[in-house]
């Protein structure tokens, strides 16, 4: 690609050409994320990632760089679910006059229905007692309004 200064540089740590077909693929538009092939293609990566890294545990894809990766592994290790004499609890944001459910799971697989609750403010703060039949992990879903 030529201008009419003469070629375009990449200055880091440069400068350093850049070739014809990555200035081409850079130009192409973004793909859809939450449909189609990148759907597909998270699908395929969730099942082949385990055997990639040797494991029988779930795998997670975390959109971050590396810093983000760690941050969020260290943040949930050094975390504890204990808020205050065995209570585990977290914030929510929510609509005022709206009706929302949090649901458990212990697997990322099988939900159950939790505390369902209209509004009154925002936010909302959802608080459980931690015991043997205790979720690992929570999602907070908007139900239609009546």
């Amino acid at each position: 690609m030529t201008v009419a200064n003469g070629r375009e540089f990449l200055s880091i740590p440069g400068p350093t050409n850049i070739p014809d077909a990555v200035l081409q693929a850079m130009h192409r538009p973004a793909i859809d994320i939450y449909s189609g092939d990148m759907v597909d293609l998270t699908r395929t990566l969730l099942e082949d990632l385990p055997r990639l890294f040797r494991t029988s545990g779930r795998v997670f894809i975390y959109a971050a760089n590396g810093h983000g990766g760690w941050e969020a592994a260290v943040s949930n290790v050094l975390s504890s679910p204990m808020a205050n004499n065995g209570q585990f609890s977290f914030n929510y944001t929510a609509n005022p006059g709206l009706t929302y459910v949090v649901q458990g799971t212990p697997d990322f697989v099988s939900w159950s229905l939790g505390n369902t609750n209209v509004a009154a403010s925002n936010p909302v703060t959802f608080s459980e007692s931690i015991g043997a039949n205790s979720f690992r992990f929570y999602r907070v879903l908007r139900l239609p309004n009546p």
